[in-house]
């Protein structure tokens, strides 16, 4: 799947990933999974945690991350789909998260590959604000949500 960002003739990122976000250095961090619990989630923390990886671990490649509701996987009914990547027919509630989660992480910056269901991110590119992450995340309509980003943000890390 992450293969995908690679060109395997010439070991290098593929022509692709290569124009579309001019990679400075040739690190790649993969975010396998970002798990928030339910009671959790809404606040903001997805973008939170994935802003903390990427600026703790990564400096100037690509971070790229397959967004999937991997929970939906822990009792997955039997495949009865040909078709070993199609989780949207045999999974119930797959393809509704799935496309929630692919916005998701669009709106903090990530890109989907053509013909890939991996996102990337270039670190060296410019790339929102948290602030703006959380509004365009949660809305007008986020006070108590954004007022839960500002407690958090008052520790320095509000820029993304």
């Amino acid at each position: 799947m992450y293969i995908d960002l690679i060109d395997p003739e010439h070991s290098c990122y593929t022509e692709w990933v290569e124009s579309t976000f001019e990679p400075f250095g040739s690190d790649l961090l993969i975010l396998d999974r970002i798990r928030i619990e339910p009671e959790h989630r809404g606040h903001g923390y997805g973008p939170y945690a994935a802003k903390l990886m990427t600026t703790g671990f990564a400096s100037d490649g690509i971070v790229a991350c397959v967004p999937a509701p991997y929970e939906l996987l822990k009792d997955p009914p039997a495949r009865e789909v040909t078709d070993e990547g199609d989780r949207t027919r045999c999974i119930p509630g797959w393809a509704a998260a799935e496309a929630k989660l692919r916005k998701y992480w669009s709106l903090v910056g990530f890109e989907q590959l053509p013909g890939s269901d991996v996102f990337a991110l270039s670190l060296t590119a410019r790339r929102p604000s948290m602030e703006t992450v959380i509004h365009n995340c949660f809305g007008r309509g986020g006070r108590k949500r954004k007022r839960d980003f500002r407690d958090r943000s008052a520790f320095g890390q509000n820029s993304f």
